[in-house]
């Protein structure tokens, strides 16, 4: 990706708040007077308190503190000395909401981008803070730097963009007419063996859904729930219909944008009540 698109990308993600995309464009501004010693010491500065008001100004703690992943017995997200909730929690509320560890851990390396994130952020932060080491600072490391940070910065875009969707109360609705709309026209073999003239399906009810696995553009979920159909017997005056329901399971790959089932396989259907 060269150098412009990754400063584009970054803009896009800050471009609905003027503020912060004013700052942005002033930090990478710093950046570009060669004759400034200070030049990356005030790109550092801009970009740190970019990123702090991004997390802390738009994010109440009582958020926070209300999901189920945080607790003030947990270093990593609430310093009791100081009695406040740290940057990680922030950070990880606002690019993962009130998602689960097991739905995070679904994301390749989501909790590894976080802490290297966090890392670089204190390593940019200690050239905030001028003295012999941080000042001057040579133009091989300042590249180096700001290419690892803007890497760090861009992973975490990415997840944002896919996990602000799932986080969303109505992420799954978009889905649940697809799905049945899926389910009800495909031929499940386990329902056709016991079905001897066809069968149609009048509903189909999702009860829970597992994460899998995902990326920052499709997500892979199992679903948990039960289907409702009609099996036919026989033909013409003869012909005969029973209503029957049974529990069903299927591994579905999704799309997040566009909004779309990509493919559903591992279909299990219990027909075991069937010849009760």
């Amino acid at each position: 990706m060269t150098k412009d698109k990754v400063k584009q990308d970054i803009r896009h993600f800050f471009s609905e708040n003027l503020l912060y995309l004013n700052i942005l464009d002033s930090t990478y501004h710093s950046l570009r007077q060669y004759s400034n010693p200070l030049r990356f010491n005030n790109f550092c500065l801009g970009y740190r308190e970019l990123f702090r008001m991004f997390l802390e100004d738009t994010v109440q703690d009582s958020d926070v503190k209300s999901c189920s992943w945080f607790s003030e017995e947990n270093k990593k997200y609430f310093d009791k000395d100081k009695n406040r909730i740290s940057r990680r929690a922030y950070l990880r509320y606002k690019i993962f909401n009130n998602l689960s560890d097991d739905i995070v851990q679904c994301f390749p390396h989501a909790f590894e981008e976080i802490d290297n994130f966090l890392k670089l952020y204190n390593k940019l932060s200690d050239f905030v803070h001028i003295k012999s080491a941080t000042f001057d600072t040579d133009d091989e490391k300042i590249k180096e730097l700001k290419t690892s940070f803007e890497s760090c910065v861009l992973s975490l875009i990415d997840n944002y963009n896919a996990l602000e969707k799932i986080a969303s109360t109505y992420f799954f609705e978009a889905y649940h007419e697809m799905l049945e709309d899926y389910v009800c026209n495909y031929d499940i073999e386990e329902i056709s063996l016991l079905s001897g003239s066809g069968y149609s399906v009048n509903d189909f009810y999702i009860r829970n859904i597992d994460f899998l696995n995902g990326n920052n553009n499709t997500i892979s979920i199992k679903i948990h729930g039960r289907i409702y159909l009609e099996s036919y017997y026989g033909h013409g005056e003869e012909s005969v219909s029973i209503t029957n329901d049974f529990p069903f399971s299927a591994q579905v790959e999704l799309s997040i944008s566009p909004c779309q089932i990509i493919q559903m396989n591992d279909i299990e259907v219990d027909t075991s009540s069937f010849y009760e």
